[in-house]
């Protein structure tokens, strides 16, 4: 996924800023008009915003819009769950099933998506996110992609976790396990990819069927790092990760539309591939 932001002078490509928790962040001064762009090679239906100790303080409405021929598309059913920039999280939410979604390139003058023709892409799906008011000065965002779970799904399962003592052993300072959910998406989607569940275009990468999956992994991830102390609990999370990785049922969504209905779920004894 690729992140741009467009202010009223210029238009920036941000990728490196908020591609991982631990590394630089983007100090955005957002003033209402602005835009941010994500663009995918597979269309989506949730992103994951993880702000950093500067946080929104304005009473703002995110729009979430997706892009078809020629024209921006507002989502419907938008589940703002950082509340404005107020907190870290998840935005859910679900493409109009009137306009189906484009697969867009700017190579050339004939072939370009609405309000990025200065930019060099291709064969992206692109949504952009805008407020109704101006944010507080400078909102950190430390993180913008996927991530299939958060803490709460994690100590569902694994009530460890959910431990102070167990966290600073970790890590002196730390307070979530955000960052290692974030790297178990990564893993998933390479994972999809390699196993050609997911090719690209026409399919949507729907977060929750892999919250479960994401569980595991993350706690993979975590008792990795406390060695042989808990080589047992590697063990059997990385076991179950492999067991919800192997569903047999996958939304393939064939119209472009970013909606998987009924009569596109197909089924299949393990991985499918297209």
């Amino acid at each position: 996924m690729r992140v741009f932001y467009k202010d009223s002078l210029e238009i920036a490509e941000i990728t490196n800023l908020v591609k991982r928790v631990d590394s630089e962040s983007f100090p955005m001064s957002y003033v209402k008009g602005d835009y941010i762009y994500l663009l995918s090679d597979l269309p989506f239906n949730h992103f994951y915003l993880s702000i950093g100790d500067v946080v929104n303080y304005v009473s703002a409405n995110m729009k979430v819009e997706y892009y078809t021929l020629n024209k921006w598309i507002e989502v419907v059913n938008i589940n703002d769950l950082t509340n404005g920039l107020e907190k870290s999280g998840h935005v859910d939410f679900t493409p109009d099933r009137q306009e189906s979604w484009y697969l867009g390139s700017t190579k050339d003058v004939n072939d370009s998506i609405l309000d990025l023709e200065t930019i060099r892409v291709y064969d992206v799906y692109a949504v952009r996110i805008s407020f109704d008011a101006d944010l507080a000065k400078g909102v950190n965002l430390n993180y913008l992609g996927h991530n299939f779970s958060d803490d709460i799904d994690l100590y569902s399962e694994f009530p460890i976790f959910n431990d102070m003592d167990f966290l600073t052993s970790f890590k002196a300072g730390k307070t979530s396990w955000e960052e290692q959910s974030i790297k178990a998406a990564d893993i998933i989607i390479k994972d999809l990819k390699a196993k050609n569940v997911i090719m690209g275009a026409g399919q949507i990468l729907d977060r929750s069927l892999f919250t479960n999956a994401s569980i595991h992994k993350t706690a993979e991830l975590i008792f990795s790092s406390f060695g042989n102390d808990y080589q047992t609990q590697k063990s059997e999370a990385r076991k179950e990760y492999t067991a919800r990785m192997n569903m047999k049922i996958f939304n393939v969504d064939k119209d472009n539309n970013a909606i998987p209905s009924a009569v596109e779920n197909t089924y299949s004894q393990g991985w499918l591939s297209r």
